[in-house]
């Protein structure tokens, strides 16, 4: 569980250093009460945050920041195989359980497939709504 835990973290601080680097620069050299939209900027919000909607990092692509996307998409799917491997453990575990043992027994040893499916679930409904 320590090492889930410890990944879990590695990936949220990789995410956060990789963001923090273009919105650290872009906030002092554009002011948001001036700004008007060109026709030819690569940033659209609406088709930035359409894309991001449909797939997690894919706005961030549209807008020029490939590595921010691709750290999004990777965080999204990081968490979607956690949740696939603590599905599968809860899954063979039940079945181990309801083939040695009688239904009646209380020998359900330790099972950490539903936390890592309530952890993967978790953290991909949270990295798909901070890519949007």
């Amino acid at each position: 569980m320590k090492k889930i835990i410890l990944f879990i973290a590695l990936v949220l601080l990789v995410a956060q250093h990789s963001t923090a680097q273009f919105y650290s620069i872009n906030k002092f050299k554009y002011n948001p009460q001036t700004y008007v939209r060109d026709y030819t900027d690569a940033y659209d919000p609406t088709l930035c945050g359409a894309a991001s909607f449909f797939v997690p990092g894919l706005g961030q692509v549209v807008a020029g920041e490939t590595g921010r996307g691709i750290a999004f998409f990777g965080g999204t799917m990081g968490c979607a195989g956690l949740y696939f491997i603590g599905a599968l453990n809860f899954m063979f575990h039940n079945m181990e359980d309801s083939y040695y043992y009688d239904n009646y027994s209380n020998s359900h040893s330790n099972n950490i497939g539903p936390a890592l499916m309530v952890i993967g679930a978790l953290g991909m409904i949270s990295v798909h709504i901070w890519s949007i």
